[in-house]
């Protein structure tokens, strides 16, 4: 397949990633020659391609399929699925201690969300370790961690202190803030309120005021100030 070779990807999923036996021949992208990722086929000759393989060969040859058709996407083969979803793999991070065996179709998820040798970095001191270590080292080892109070918001790190007398002192500040907001809140209300009686009153006496002037055969072009 002309072009193939010079835009294989370093990220998709290699055959040296199998765990087991399996004959993976029949799922490998003819773009990278890897285990296909996120499979797309092709409406016209119905071969599959990872998503970004054949989205970065459409950047350079737009609408031309690698087997020199016109590519129209759609959704992969349902038996390709299927044979694609009795893979397990290793880990990405298994250099990095995991020894987890993962099904094709949670491999995303777990590299991504839930593998604890995932490299992270302490929101504090900006030092990078395994996701397994990384809780213990905020909870108890990195003083730049920032905490927050419960009971008053304030924010802090483990460097900081935050005794109960100051804690005390943000929460009646809190209060004092809430009742302010409760008392502007409560004189909006009521102003309002009174200008909608004291509106409702002058069209009261608009109305009367038109009345009397129709009996007495006057024009109603008048109005109550």
């Amino acid at each position: 397949m002309e072009g193939s070779k010079s835009m294989i990807r370093t990220d998709s999923l290699s055959t040296d990633r199998l765990n087991g036996e399996a004959d993976v021949d029949l799922v490998l992208c003819p773009i990278c020659q890897n285990i296909l990722s996120k499979p797309i086929a092709c409406k016209t000759c119905e071969n599959s391609f990872c998503s970004k393989c054949i989205r970065l060969w459409l950047i350079k040859k737009p609408n031309m399929c690698p087997y020199n058709c016109r590519f129209e996407a759609r959704k992969c083969p349902a038996i390709l699925v299927t044979l694609l979803s009795k893979l397990k793999l290793d880990c990405r991070h298994k250099s990095q201690g995991c020894a987890a065996a993962i099904p094709y179709e949670a491999l995303e998820q777990h590299e991504l969300q839930q593998c604890d040798y995932r490299i992270r970095q302490c929101p504090g001191c900006k030092q990078e370790m395994l996701k397994k270590d990384l809780d213990l080292h905020e909870q108890e080892g990195c003083e730049l961690v920032e905490l927050t109070c419960l009971k008053c918001d304030t924010i802090y790190n483990q460097r900081q202190q935050h005794t109960e007398l100051q804690c005390l002192k943000k929460q009646i500040v809190m209060v004092k803030e809430k009742l302010e907001a409760s008392d502007r809140t409560s004189n909006t209300m009521e102003y309002n309120y009174k200008n909608m009686e004291e509106k409702y009153i002058r069209e009261q006496k608009n109305d009367d005021y038109a009345r009397r002037r129709q009996l007495k055969g006057q024009p109603d072009y008048c109005t109550y100030i």
